[in-house]
C-alpha cells in the first residue's frame, strides 16, 4: 500500500499543488527557525530545548524518511535532508547538557547517552515497521503530516485519509499543537507569580 506519485494527479489537484508546495517549503523553513533557536538556547542556557522522548522520536522520522526512506520531490528531500542535518546539532547540544539537568536522579545522570541510543532506536524501529507495512509515502504522512489538499482534489486515491484512525491521529495533533500557546502562557505567568510572591521573603532576609 503506498501513496499515489504527484504526476499521477487529477488535472484538479495540478491547479492547486503549488499550495501543497509552498506549505511544505515553509514547513521546512519553520522547522530550521526552530531547530536554530533550540540549538542557541541550548547553548546559551547550558540545557536542552524539548523532551527527551520526543526529541529522539522526531530525530528518529527524520533519519528515516532521509536516509533510509527518502522519496518526494526534490523539494520534499531538501526539507528532510536540511531537517536531519540541523536536528544532528539539536541531540548535541542535548546530549551535552542533559546531565546538568539530572543531577536530581543519579540513576538518569549516568545513564542519559544509553537512553538517547535506545529512545533513537526504538523509535526509529516503529517508523520503519509503519514504512514496511503502509510503504514510506503512507507511512510518513501517517507518522507526521497529512495531505489535506490532497483529500479534497484527489479524493479517489486518499480515501484512507477519511478513516477514523487517521482523523484522531490529525485531531490530537491540532488540539496538541493548537493549545501549546495557552499552556506557554500559563506556565509563565505561573512562574511570574511566584517570583513575585517569594520576592517580599527576600527583601526581609
Amino acid at each position: 500500500m503506498n501513496v499515489v506519485h504527484p504526476s499521477q494527479a487529477p488535472p484538479e489537484y495540478q491547479s492547486v499543488a503549488w499550495i501543497a508546495d509552498t506549505c511544505k517549503l515553509l514547513m521546512g523553513l519553520g522547522w530550521t527557525v526552530n531547530y536554530i533557536g533550540m540549538i542557541s538556547k541550548s547553548l546559551r542556557q547550558k540545557t536542552y530545548a524539548m523532551s527527551l522522548m520526543a526529541l529522539c522520536c522526531n530525530f528518529a522520522w527524520e533519519a528515516t524518511y532521509a536516509l533510509v526512506y527518502p522519496f518526494g520531490t526534490r523539494l520534499e528531500k531538501w526539507v528532510h535532508y536540511s531537517g536531519l542535518l540541523l536536528n544532528c546539532g539539536v541531540m548535541y547540544t542535548a546530549v551535552r547538557h542533559a546531565p546538568g539537568e539530572w543531577a536530581h536522579a543519579p540513576l538518569v545522570q549516568r545513564n542519559l547517552r544509553l537512553i538517547f541510543v535506545l529512545c533513537v532506536a526504538g523509535c526509529m524501529s516503529a517508523h520503519l515497521a509503519l514504512a514496511v507495512q503502509l510503504g514510506p509515502r503512507l507511512a510518513q504522512a501517517w507518522s507526521a503530516y497529512g495531505y489535506v489538499l490532497r483529500y479534497r482534489y484527489w479524493r479517489k486515491d486518499h480515501e484512507w485519509m477519511a478513516s477514523p484512525l487517521y482523523i484522531w491521529f490529525v485531531c490530537t495533533f491540532l488540539v496538541l499543537d493548537g493549545s501549546y500557546g495557552l499552556c506557554l502562557w500559563l506556565v509563565r505567568r505561573f512562574e511570574s507569580e511566584q517570583q513575585t510572591a517569594k520576592a517580599p521573603s527576600l527583601k526581609r532576609n
